[in-house]
């Protein structure tokens, strides 16, 4: 038994990160994040519901099927609610200037890099800090 969990959280695990779950980021849209869950966790428990239906003990196929759309649903629900948190406590942390990204701008004096660092500066969201610039600095005009 303890040989089958052990291969089922590996390959749930595989399937999680070849679906890029395991990416928490601001940036992301907290739709397609959660889009990218329930695939992986469709995927993982279809898997499962599959496999067990055609090789689980005579009797208990039905009740193997419920459990995991049941599964399904309660981790989907679990999951999207625990990266939502994670989410937020990031942006909080941006916005009390803990766990910024460094960042060095490289160029010269375009309205590009300019609206780069505007951004950057005007959303503490973002989680970035422009700590220097590499070459001509970027003036206020």
């Amino acid at each position: 038994m303890v040989i089958w969990i052990l291969i089922i959280v590996i390959l749930g695990s595989f399937l999680y990160q070849a679906f890029n779950v395991y990416k928490t980021t601001v940036f992301a849209k907290s739709f397609h994040s959660i889009i990218r869950l329930m695939e992986a966790n469709l995927a993982f428990f279809g898997i499962l519901a599959v496999y067990f239906s055609l090789f689980g003990p005579i009797g208990t196929k039905g009740f193997i099927i419920i459990w995991c759309a049941i599964a399904f649903v309660v981790s989907c629900a679990f999951l999207a609610f625990k990266k939502r948190i994670i989410i937020w406590i990031l942006k909080l942390l941006y916005k009390k200037q803990f766990n910024l990204r460094k960042i060095i701008i490289i160029g010269d004096n375009t309205a590009s890099a300019k609206d780069y660092v505007r951004q950057i500066e005007e959303n503490p969201d973002y989680g970035g800090m422009v700590i220097g610039y590499v070459g001509d600095k970027i003036s206020d005009d």
